[in-house]
């Protein structure tokens, strides 16, 4: 069992074995709807928690190399990647 968890929990993202992933682009749509969504599982029967992991923000850098800047380094795309 627990190397099965290892193996799903960074597979799916979740936590848990047992869980609910909300995806999107709007953070603050995400958090309302996993709140929510926290609600309705708490009531269902034989549920004996239920907790909303809450938005801290994006964990997303993203890069755009200038290529001729890149090369006049010596360095190419697939160096940066």
């Amino acid at each position: 069992m627990l190397i099965k968890t290892r193996i799903d929990m960074p597979a799916t993202g979740i936590k848990t074995p047992v869980g609910i992933k909300v995806a999107g682009p709007d953070l603050e749509q995400i958090e309302r709807i996993g709140k929510v969504t926290e609600r309705v599982v708490l009531g269902v029967l034989g549920t004996t928690s239920a907790f909303s992991e809450r938005v801290a923000g994006g964990r997303y850098l993203e890069i755009r190399p200038d290529r001729i800047q890149v090369a006049r380094v010596g360095l190419n795309i697939k160096d940066i990647n």
